[in-house]
């Protein structure tokens, strides 16, 4: 009787891991995604682009103003 409660509780096992990893695997992926892209959107993170943004747009103003319009031209 031994043998075969073994027989039956082995591959039992085998396949319950199997099955856990093949469904938990995905969605531990998928947290790990998750939690990259809520680095983007801590406090700091924001205003850093915020930041970067309003550099871009001085930089274009200013670019904008160093050209003469067509009609000083």
């Amino acid at each position: 009787m031994d043998a075969q409660f073994w027989l039956i509780t082995i591959p039992t096992l085998l396949i319950f891991f199997s099955l856990a990893a093949a469904l938990l695997v995905p969605i531990w992926r998928f947290l790990d995604r998750e939690q990259e892209v809520s680095k983007q959107w801590t406090p700091e993170a924001v205003a850093r682009r915020i930041e970067e943004q309003e550099e871009e747009e001085r930089d274009e103003e200013s670019a904008s103003e160093d050209k003469p319009a067509r009609s000083e031209l």
